[in-house]
């Protein structure tokens, strides 16, 4: 009788670490339309705070800290992989996982549709009908 394979553990740390950075992420992007200078592609700007500099601190901090845990993250975790699977298995579950998330970002959902359309900077001159909800007084 051929032994059962036991499941790999399961990293609830490194799991914890990363919901973390997830959640830095929605607050750092919540954060972006109160800079100063936001940049050119974003659609939404707040000009009455934005001359304090704790925002940019916010920021800056959030994003110097938050994509190097990802990156350390997915090399920790490609080398578990790369242990259990084999290089074959590592590239093959790599490849299959980037066309899947390439097949969905080339979808065109309805909500995306004003944005292909537009340059950067339009979206402060001519708002679209999408985001008028949005704009400020």
């Amino acid at each position: 009788m051929a032994p059962v394979p036991q499941p790999a553990p399961r990293y609830y740390d490194l799991d914890a670490l990363r919901a973390v950075a997830m959640f830095l992420g929605i607050v750092l992007h919540s954060s972006v339309f109160l800079l100063p200078d936001p940049p050119p592609f974003w659609p939404i700007h707040e000009a009455s705070v934005s001359g304090d500099p704790t925002y940019k601190l916010v920021i800056e901090t959030i994003h110097g800290f938050r994509m190097p845990v990802f990156f350390l993250l997915s090399g920790y975790f490609s080398a578990l992989l790369w242990q259990r699977r084999g290089l074959r298995g590592l590239v093959l579950q790599r490849l299959l996982s980037t066309l899947d998330s390439t097949s969905w970002n080339n979808t065109s959902p309805p909500w995306k549709a004003p944005f292909l359309s537009r340059k950067p900077r339009q979206f402060m001159q001519e708002p679209s009908p999408t985001l008028s909800c949005l704009k400020t007084p």
